[in-house]
């Protein structure tokens, strides 16, 4: 392997830590969790739109939105509860620390289920925004 690219990731990770002081507190995917077991359906029609970016010019039609609720429910309670500990609570500062390829991210400016401007990663990076256009 000579290259690696992060195209919308969660690496290093989100949640709050010594290496990460901007991130995401952990009552924030508590939150989710608690969304999900109170009214999963809903909680994951709404997770969707910001997903997929409805309300943006690029984003998800509602052909889409819909093919991809069906999709996640039917993932088991447990699976989809277990999803968000992984993407929201997982630290993978150890292993992006012991990257040595050129490395592109490529990460929507207008994400808001993971924000860019809060990520460590983007600190400190050359780039380029290309604000509500497709690539």
């Amino acid at each position: 392997m000579s290259r690696l690219a992060f195209v919308s990731s969660v690496a290093p990770g989100l949640l709050t830590s010594e290496a990460n002081p901007d991130g995401a507190l952990a009552e924030l995917f508590q939150g989710m969790r608690d969304g999900l077991r109170k009214e999963r359906m809903a909680f994951l029609r709404d997770f969707l739109k910001d997903f997929h970016g409805q309300g943006l010019s690029s984003g998800g039609s509602q052909p889409v939105l819909d093919w991809t609720q069906d999709m996640a429910m039917m993932a088991s309670p447990r699976a989809t509860m277990e999803c968000v500990t992984a993407f929201g609570m997982t630290d993978f500062n150890a292993e992006v620390a012991q990257i040595r390829l050129p490395t592109l991210v490529v990460h929507g400016t207008a994400d808001k289920i993971v924000p860019i401007g809060g990520h460590r990663a983007a600190h400190g990076a050359d780039g380029a925004a290309c604000d509500g256009r497709r690539l």
